[in-house]
């Protein structure tokens, strides 16, 4: 029997959250030994962990980000519902109420699983170890990469005690995440500024776990309010794991949701429909409010820097950070992943080595994280307490995002397609039809009358 053919020996991951459990399952079949180091001491149990302050708050895995977990590491999918998971459909189990309505729903057929996110990473981690030349160290911190002749050749690690350790290897992958020092380590070792995008967005949110008898109050399971701009106010009340509501509040520039529990209650009821509330008040907290700030989402063009080291590859939040609501992250993530294991895969099968594999991948990221960005970017810049760019097109580019918002509402092939480029399966190139062009500039024009 002929021996498996890698690329290379050794793999490292940067973290061991969401992101560097998906890059090590695109490692996995191309490196004899893939190794995450996290600086965390990771749980056995289900539980949020420090190093990751935005853990206690919601998250969801988009459907191609799920899709993704499910072919990196098979029976994912039936892990995570075994485990608690609560299973959505999005054409009755998902629901929006903004601008005074409910949003319709799509009849998409499509399903995603949601859950706390301490769930989410416990069945992904379980199911990662599971593969025989994947491990993980925990409590390593990465103080340093090991950098030799332009190329990466290794991490150094601060380990307990004041020891520290030199790790070897031929590929790493920096998945170290928002509060990550890749940016800072490149200006200093002289390859440059990275160029970076941002929008100020100076959102907070709060969020609570509360104990419910039921999921079952005549509404959908997941349920998003947002106030009618410009007003700043939101809230989500999503199903998790044990019977339980995970309720978020979100505020921007100043309006805060408190974090006592009569002041949380107050500004769910300002909310434009009172589902969040009651599932509140129907309920008992659990543990405190924990508060998460984001002062800003970001995009970072290491495609347009014009030096980078070699056998170094950047992934999920390390290159961009994204409005949570939008719960696009992780599976951002999961699909750098997926463009990484195709780099990798074409480099097997080309009897290629890893020499330029930066090269290769960022055109495919940059992609992946345009599509994402460029979809929501348009939605955060409306309001006028975002601090950003706003092009000389901007109040076209704004008003065709409302038309297209209200052809959504009367058009269930709209709203399919916008739920299938939202979650990811597609390119927002598939709504542009020569037809839905005429129809969006018709809507356009009849939204610029009335607004004259």
């Amino acid at each position: 029997m002929a021996s498996k053919q890698y690329l290379g020996s050794v793999a490292i991951v940067i973290g061991a959250g969401a992101g560097g459990l998906f890059a090590a399952g695109a490692l996995k079949d191309y490196f004899r030994d893939v190794i995450i180091v996290e600086r965390d001491s990771l749980p056995s149990e289900v539980e949020f962990r420090m190093g990751v302050p935005q853990g206690p708050h919601g998250h969801a895995v988009l459907k191609r980000g799920e899709n993704i977990a499910e072919a990196f590491f098979p029976g994912f999918r039936q892990a995570l519902k075994a485990a608690g998971g609560v299973e959505l459909n999005m054409d009755k189990d998902t629901g929006r109420f903004e601008g005074g309505r409910w949003a319709q729903s799509s009849n998409s057929g499509l399903t995603i699983s949601s859950q706390s996110r301490a769930l989410l990473e416990q069945v992904l981690r379980e199911a990662a170890l599971k593969v025989p030349n994947i491990s993980i160290r925990d409590n390593s911190l990465v103080v340093d990469y090991v950098l030799s002749g332009g190329a990466i050749t290794g991490v150094k690690l601060g380990l307990s005690g004041g020891i520290t350790e030199e790790l070897s290897g031929d590929l790493v992958v920096d998945a170290s995440g928002r509060s990550g020092k890749l940016p800072d380590w490149l200006e200093s070792n002289e390859f440059g500024t990275v160029p970076t995008e941002t929008l100020g967005i100076n959102l907070v949110y709060v969020t609570g776990i509360f104990e419910a008898h039921t999921h079952e109050d005549g509404n959908p399971l997941l349920c998003t309010t947002r106030q009618s701009m410009p007003l700043l106010r939101g809230g989500t009340a999503m199903p998790i794991e044990g019977t339980r509501w995970m309720v978020t509040l979100n505020g921007r520039k100043g309006d805060v949701p408190p974090l006592d529990l009569d002041g949380f209650f107050e500004y769910a009821k300002s909310l434009p429909i009172s589902v969040v509330y009651d599932r509140m008040r129907s309920s008992k907290l659990v543990g405190k409010l924990k508060r998460f700030i984001i002062a800003k989402s970001y995009w970072r063009h290491y495609e347009q820097m014009d030096s980078f080291p070699e056998r170094l590859i950047p992934l999920g939040d390390t290159v961009a950070g994204f409005n949570p609501v939008f719960g696009q992250g992780m599976s951002a993530a999961a699909v750098d992943a997926e463009q990484l294991k195709n780099c990798l895969d074409q480099r097997l099968n080309d009897g290629g080595d890893l020499a330029g594999l930066h090269k290769q991948y960022f055109p495919l990221l940059a992609e992946v994280v345009g599509a994402a960005w460029n979809g929501t970017a348009i939605y955060d810049l409306m309001h006028e307490g975002t601090e950003g760019v706003r092009a000389d097109d901007f109040p076209q580019r704004k008003a065709a995002f409302i038309a297209t918002q209200l052809l959504a509402e009367e058009d269930a092939e709209i709203r399919h397609k916008r739920l299938l480029i939202g979650n990811m399966l597609e390119s927002p190139s598939i709504l542009f039809t020569e037809d839905f062009l005429l129809r969006l500039q018709d809507k356009m024009a009849v939204l610029d009358t009335q607004n004259e």
